[in-house]
């Protein structure tokens, strides 16, 4: 029988600990259990066998629980008040009809997101103080077998140690990345002595972006990259560079691949032209250079895809008629699904590689005839894209971690594009001393500049204007920064020129906001005006 010390630390590595919570004598039934199963023990958030309190009076919970009948409407705040004796008392939660799950957590579960914790010295994971010990212990024991001697070894992609080739993929499936880890990762595997330079047009920078990229023999793209765009003489420090990644990822995106009816990722487009050229193989290397160098993330693919490569295995991947996006196949599906006489698109339903009897009784296997034609013939295309990506080893840190590069490839509900609250969070002006003309003068520049980014938000989606470009004019990127790095030190400072020179690319000089709304929409439209020696507002 395990003693009372051994049954807490058990219930304390599965979530279900001792927790100090704060129930006001005003609480209902309702939200007392919002509070106990939602919040403190989200383990029992999905129980549906009933729970009732128990308390024990004294011995340090040792002594027999005594169970607290609930009130007539359930347990209220008043109540649990006098039986605790004022919170004097520890209660306990006791399941009626279902099993305590007492698997263990892992160190980053919500429910250990309060308590202090400590690095392991062994795997340099942060554990809760609570955990610690009996960690270190299996860690100690787990780090004497990975690192047994053996003639057949192999080097962990993630932590970049060695290990028994038995073991590794057990290893590496719970090296202790996270998801700003993984980002740091990518970006530490960057060769930093070495570049890899472009030089290219603004004009067509699909096409000649692609060209450049291929043609460079003598370096190679996992060195730093250094961009020039023809006629500018600006020097790139980073801002040119992830201004070219910025427009090439977009260009892809429109490009090389095809969006469905639900906006919920894309499909490579069955490009045989593209394919030839090698272009999905560089966009896969762009990719990974965007992510090891704050360039945006590729955040367009549709979840197979994403699946696919990790894994490179298409049997192993269930993909339904929301997958397919090719308009043709599209229309396919709707056109046999909305009709009993199928006979006259017996031509189409063939050349999907069906080979059954074409009739009413089999249009669920039809449709899957089709969705699977539909996606397996951009196969290759994803093939060569996941040779591009292997130029960090990202698919495999993805296969072992699909968790954490699921966001980094595939949208989801949350909105993370640039907004004007995010430009304006970032914007740091230098103003001159309070009070004076040149003061007053600044802070209504940043005023009309506000309200600018606020209309731009409102309108200018259908005006082809919206606040990320607005950013990649003043900063060379239209995204958020995704690397921890980037996040931390980012800022836009607004320095303001009150003796106008023409040592500048774009002056400014206005009265009215309506004139600087005009002047920042035609110099983000401009080509020409984008970076060279920087922006300066008069």
């Amino acid at each position: 029988m395990k003693s009372f010390l051994e049954t807490e630390l058990q219930l304390t590595l599965a979530g279900l600990g001792r927790r100090s919570l704060t129930i006001t004598e005003n609480m209902t039934h309702s939200e007392v259990r919002s509070i106990v199963l939602v919040n403190a023990y989200p383990k029992l958030a999905k129980m549906c066998g009933g729970w009732l309190l128990h308390k024990c009076s004294g011995g340090g919970g040792q002594r027999k629980l005594i169970v607290i009948p609930p009130d007539p409407d359930g347990y209220n705040g008043q109540q649990l008040k006098t039986v605790s004796s004022n919170g004097k008392c520890t209660m306990y939660v006791v399941l009626l009809q279902e099993q305590t799950d007492t698997t263990p957590l892992p160190p980053d579960a919500r429910e250990f997101e309060k308590m202090p914790k400590a690095q392991c010295t062994l795997c340099s994971q942060m554990i809760p103080l609570q955990c610690l010990p009996i960690h270190i212990k299996h860690c100690k024991m787990e780090h004497v077998d990975l690192c047994a001697s053996s003639d057949d070894t192999a080097e962990c992609p993630l932590c970049k140690k060695t290990f028994n080739s038995d073991v590794i993929e057990i290893h590496a499936a719970n090296c202790g990345l996270r998801s700003g880890e993984i980002l740091n990762w990518i970006s530490s595997n960057v060769d930093q002595n070495n570049t890899f330079s472009i030089c290219v047009s603004r004009n067509d920078i699909f096409n000649r972006g692609m060209q450049q990229w291929q043609r460079q023999k003598k370096s190679s793209p996992k060195g730093r990259l250094k961009v020039t765009f023809f006629g500018e003489a600006g020097v790139d420090s980073g801002a040119l560079s992830k201004e070219f990644l910025t427009e090439m990822i977009a260009e892809i995106e429109t490009r090389l691949f095809i969006d469905g009816v639900d906006n919920k990722g894309k499909n490579p487009v069955y490009c045989l032209n593209s394919l030839d050229r090698n272009y999905f193989r560089s966009a896969g290397e762009i990719m990974a250079v965007s992510l090891a160098q704050g360039g945006p993330p590729p955040v367009f693919l549709r979840e197979w895809c994403f699946q696919y490569l990790c894994s490179g295995d298409y049997d192993s991947i269930q993909v339904t008629t929301s997958d397919v996006t090719d308009l043709e196949f599209s229309l396919l599906i709707e056109k046999v699904n909305s009709t009993d006489d199928i006979s006259e698109f017996t031509d189409e339903i063939l050349s999907c590689g069906y080979t059954g009897k074409v009739s009413a009784d089999m249009k669920i296997n039809i449709i899957r005839a089709i969705v699977l034609h539909s996606t397996m013939r951009v196969v290759p295309m994803l093939d060569q894209l996941r040779k591009g990506l292997q130029l960090f080893d990202l698919p495999k840190v993805m296969e072992m971690h699909p968790d954490l590069g699921l966001p980094l490839f595939v949208p989801g509900g949350k909105d993370d594009r640039v907004d004007a609250a995010f430009i304006l969070e970032n914007c740091h002006p230098v103003f001159s001393d309070k009070g004076s003309v040149k003061y007053t003068k600044e802070v209504n520049v940043m005023n009309f500049f506000q309200d600018f980014l606020q209309e731009v938000e409102d309108c200018g989606e259908a005006e082809q204007m919206t606040a990320g470009k607005v950013m990649q004019w003043m900063t060379g990127q239209r995204h958020k920064p995704i690397l921890p790095s980037d996040q931390k030190d980012f800022n836009i400072t607004v320095k303001f020129n009150h003796d106008c020179d023409t040592n500048h690319t774009v002056c400014f000089y206005f009265c009215l906001c309506a004139e600087l709304q005009n002047m920042i929409t035609s110099a983000c439209s401009s080509g020409s005006a984008r970076r060279k020696k920087g922006r300066k507002v008069d």
